[in-house]
């Protein structure tokens, strides 16, 4: 007589783990400052959707001993955050402990209703800084597990950490050979990277990027649409709009492009942004913010945790072709990778500075997060075949929450993987009206799939697709 399987809540303990307190890294005093901050941003959270491959039959007890695995292996993820009685703020990692599971029945909807749960219920308590910055759902089938949902604090894990865990995941559960020999290589810990910020070094290095940013602040950054439109447009509604695009057809394009143009995937995407929104806005002198991920130092792409930074460049669009806005895009993103790395403490002192001379301190209207991802090897999906064109009847666009806090005009946020590109953008209906957004994303994939398909896209051949 078989036993039926129960679900429910389960702790998974760990201990012999290393211990420590310190200060904080520079990209956790920029993630602390907006968490506290914007506590009600709803994008305070990373995603991680895990599948198992439907060849293996792997137990509950296996996977939690492979989270417990994970979550020893690197420090963030037994991290919490506090203040000392001297007000510093400090990281504190944990030897012992334990994270709950939330171990539940797979939905009739299957993968669907995991992503439903992980985008729902799991993110609907904001992370606090004083809590294990990891959330974990495992969804089960006949006593064998088939998802896994996780959700982590930003302050812990950015993107690119995201797909070390992924990728650390499938070597586990689909070669079990491989992981082994994975975890023998001790990753790099935050604490090691607080070491080297603080060290003669560290200081260098932040210094030469505070001279980079002081001359980046300078720079005037005219809104992206006039107030006459915008107020139109948005009917006087305030705050911001979100949505969502899973594009097949856009990784397709960028990757031939990638490779046309001898440039990056991240490159490719980030100019396409720029020459939607050049050929649709009022304006082709576009400033903007990107976040940047610090991997620089080879020991550092091996960490789980954030290492990221926000630096500004600016490109013109004006008279220039797809092609062109490529090159240009490059040589603007390559010093913004160069001078990533710095104190952010000290840039306040650098912006209190500038606006004592200037009056004034420059406020780019766009943020991209284009730049921060990493690829994941070995993942158990059929890739689509096609020309990029014949992907775009697979493009799904849709409208999130709303309306919500707006902090930036512009906000796109692209995450390329192998098969697909998930865009997500949020817009400040008092800078960018609503509609625009739909308009700029899918202008996107269209101006993409042209390029690759070969079509030179000269200013107003832009123009035309962006107002068509």
């Amino acid at each position: 007589m078989s036993v039926p399987f129960i679900t429910g809540p389960r702790m998974v303990e760990f201990s012999g783990a290393r211990s420590e307190r310190c200060g904080l890294t520079w990209s956790q005093q920029r993630f602390w400052r907006m968490m506290a901050d914007e506590p009600d941003g709803r994008h305070n959270y990373v995603p991680l959707f895990l599948k198992v491959p439907a060849a293996h039959r792997l137990g509950v007890d296996e996977a939690l001993s492979c989270l417990r695995t994970l979550a020893v292996r690197h420090d963030s993820l037994r991290t919490t955050y506090a203040e000392s009685l001297s007000g510093e703020r400090i990281q504190c990692v944990a030897g012992r402990g334990a994270f709950p599971v939330d171990v539940r029945p797979l939905p009739p909807t299957g993968a669907s209703g995991v992503r439903d749960h992980l985008f729902g219920p799991m993110r609907e308590r904001q992370f606090a800084l004083h809590e294990l910055p990891i959330r974990a759902s495992v969804f089960v089938e006949n006593a064998v597990v088939r998802h896994v949902a996780l959700l982590f604090s930003p302050i812990a894990v950015d993107d690119w950490s995201r797909a070390l865990l992924e990728d650390e995941w499938y070597a586990h559960v689909s070669d079990s050979s491989r992981f082994p020999a994975m975890a023998a290589d001790e990753p790099w810990q935050l604490l090691q990277q607080h070491a080297w910020e603080q060290s003669v070094e560290g200081q260098h290095r932040s210094r030469a990027s505070l001279d980079y940013w002081k001359r980046q602040l300078e720079q005037p950054a005219p809104a992206l649409f006039s107030r006459t439109s915008v107020t139109a447009a948005s009917g006087g509604r305030e705050g911001s709009h979100e949505a969502f695009l899973t594009s097949f057809a856009i990784s397709a394009a960028a990757s031939c492009l990638a490779v046309r143009f001898g440039t990056s995937v991240h490159t490719v995407l980030t100019a396409g942004i720029l020459a939607a929104v050049g050929a649709r806005a009022d304006t082709s002198l576009l400033h903007f913010a990107l976040v940047v991920n610090n991997r620089f130092a080879p020991r550092s792409r091996s960490m789980v945790g954030v290492l990221s930074q926000t630096v500004t460049a600016c490109v013109d669009t004006r008279g220039k072709d797809f092609s062109q806005i490529v090159s240009a895009t490059s040589g603007a993103l390559l010093p913004a990778y160069r001078y990533a790395a710095y104190d952010p403490a000290a840039l306040e002192g650098v912006m209190r500075r500038a606006r004592r001379v200037t009056g004034r301190v420059a406020t780019p209207p766009l943020l991209f997060n284009v730049t921060n991802s990493r690829a994941v090897s070995g993942l158990p999906e059929s890739h689509p075949a096609g020309q990029p064109r014949e992907l775009t009847s697979r493009t799904t666009f849709r409208w999130g929450h709303e309306p919500v806090a707006g902090h930036v005009g512009l906000y796109v946020g692209a995450r390329p993987h192998a098969d697909c590109t998930g865009f997500f953008s949020r817009g400040d209906a008092r800078a960018v009206p609503r509609h625009e957004i739909r308009t700029i994303l899918m202008g996107v994939e269209a101006l993409l799939v042209m390029a690759a398909e070969g079509h030179r896209l000269p200013p107003h051949a832009l123009r035309a697709m962006m107002r068509a």
